[in-house]
């Protein structure tokens, strides 16, 4: 519910702005300009990101629900990816040219999250499967994080999916 809600409000926030923007125009393209000032659509990326995303009680709380989206469509539950890819691609935005919001909010813990689940599942895998068997598994959850990489996370995951999962499945055992 939570990031159902944030999507819609940023749907909104978007809407406005780009109104805003375009009635403002004139004072974005001479006063802004000669100012060196922040455009009137980066300032409210900016406002949403310090409002919203930066809210105490809010970015906690996102970060744990979407990493929990993700086990949860690890193991074989269905996700509403549409939403967790508007939220991800929210943190893109509201970066403001950059992708350090993603990364700060999101990426870096999900990283650590998923390096620990594939070392347990790894485990699991090596006690229970023979050698082929292993591989061909290690190889199906690899073509699953890469679709997951391309479904709704930032192209700039993609490497470190992969090398995860190298790491993990491969390179430690």
């Amino acid at each position: 519910i939570l990031l159902s809600e944030i999507s819609r409000r940023w749907i909104d926030h978007r809407t406005t702005m780009s109104m805003v923007k375009d009635i403002l125009m004139y004072l974005d393209r001479t006063f802004v300009e000669d100012q060196k000032k922040l455009s009137i659509w980066h300032m409210g990326l900016l406002l949403f990101r310090e409002t919203i995303i930066f809210y105490p009680e809010i970015r906690g709380r996102v970060r744990s629900i979407l990493i929990e989206s993700i086990t949860h469509e690890r193991n074989g539950r269905m996700i509403d990816r549409d939403l967790i890819k508007s939220i991800l691609q929210m943190l893109v935005e509201v970066g403001i040219d950059s992708l350090s919001v993603y990364e700060e909010e999101f990426e870096y813990l999900f990283l650590d999250s998923t390096r620990e689940y594939y070392r347990q599942e790894a485990q699991k895998y090596l006690t229970e499967s023979s050698c082929s068997d292993y591989l061909k598994k290690v190889e199906k959850r690899l073509e699953e994080e890469l679709s997951r990489c391309r479904a709704y996370l930032s192209a700039s995951s993609e490497p470190h999916m992969k090398s995860i999962i190298e790491q993990e499945f491969i390179t430690n055992h």
